[in-house]
């Protein structure tokens, strides 16, 4: 069952939405219109929770605009840290193509 619903209709391309169930599963989201540099975007903020097995409450927050998804929670997995040091002369041909690429004699790849 549904115990809050709270809404906000669209104006202008803004809206926000709160919503929570008898079950604890719950979600709010906030969206606008934004300038982006290719015209008028949208840009949307919100999170969502609910109660996992083991009793404990996931929660995950996130952006989405321009740059796409962007969620965060402490429960999302993260990449590990390269065990491995890039060698010395790795490192200097990394720094001399920058350099190279900042002089205009190699194109940027992006």
């Amino acid at each position: 069952a549904i115990i809050r619903d709270v809404r906000t209709h669209p104006v202008g391309g803004a809206y926000s939405y709160d919503v929570e169930t008898a079950n604890g599963i719950s979600h709010s989201e906030t969206g606008n219109s934004v300038q982006t540099a290719e015209g008028v975007g949208s840009a949307v903020t919100g999170q969502y929770s609910f109660t996992l097995p083991d009793g404990q409450v996931f929660t995950l927050q996130y952006v989405a605009d321009q740059n796409g998804f962007q969620p965060q929670s402490p429960f999302l997995p993260v990449a590990p840290v390269n065990p491995h040091p890039i060698p010395a002369h790795a490192q200097e041909q990394i720094l001399f193509a920058q350099q190279q690429r900042e002089r205009g004699e190699i194109p940027d790849s992006g």
